[in-house]
């Protein structure tokens, strides 16, 4: 019997063992630079310290569709929610810019106000909503975001919708790159 509760013993401290091993191997494992962006972001991933070298980045062109024609002349009311979504299963992205543009090219909005982190496969939204002051029909998210390392570029997609007594409407629209990334024009939050 004592000799059987050893084994059981030793097979236990192994198992133990063993176990620990795996995790250390599994911490270690963490990427520098999703460390470094742990580190260098509050809760809010808004990014607060130095970004390094910038391996790629893109400024998207969103159209937006506050309102729609459904009558000769009369227009439909429409919100529409811009959604951005990290498609890189390893490295975040940085957004340094979202701004909300009428279809005369002036500025609505500015959704944020330093860079933000976007953790991989993590998404964000934005919504412009039908009670905000614009007459025209052709308006803008423009979208500016970079990376540490070269990662698949984020989908960036817009929802437009509306409901009226028993009828509803919804569509989306697709972002389209217009630019590669500035990387002067980044701001870090304070």
């Amino acid at each position: 019997m004592k000799r059987y509760f050893y084994w059981v013993i030793i097979i236990f401290v192994v198992f133990l063992t063993s176990c620990e091993a795996e995790t250390t191997k599994q911490s270690s494992q963490t990427s520098p630079i999703a460390q470094a962006s742990n580190a260098t972001t509050n809760p809010d991933n808004r990014v607060s310290q130095a970004i390094g070298k910038i391996a790629t980045g893109e400024t998207i062109y969103v159209p937006i569709y506050p309102k729609i024609y459904h009558l000769e002349n009369q227009t439909l009311d429409l919100t529409s929610t811009l959604t951005i979504r990290n498609i890189d299963l390893e490295n975040p992205i940085i957004l340094t810019s979202v701004r909300y543009y009428d279809s005369t090219g002036k500025l609505v909005k500015q959704y944020i106000d330093c860079a933000k982190r976007l953790d991989p496969l993590a998404s964000l939204d934005f919504l412009a909503t039908k009670t905000q002051p614009t007459k025209s029909i052709g308006t803008s998210f423009i979208v500016e975001w970079v990376a540490e390392k070269n990662v698949n570029p984020p989908i960036l997609e817009s929802v437009m919708l509306s409901t009226v007594s028993t009828q509803g409407i919804s569509f989306t629209s697709v972002g389209r790159v217009i630019q590669n990334p500035n990387p002067a024009s980044v701001k870090l939050c304070q």
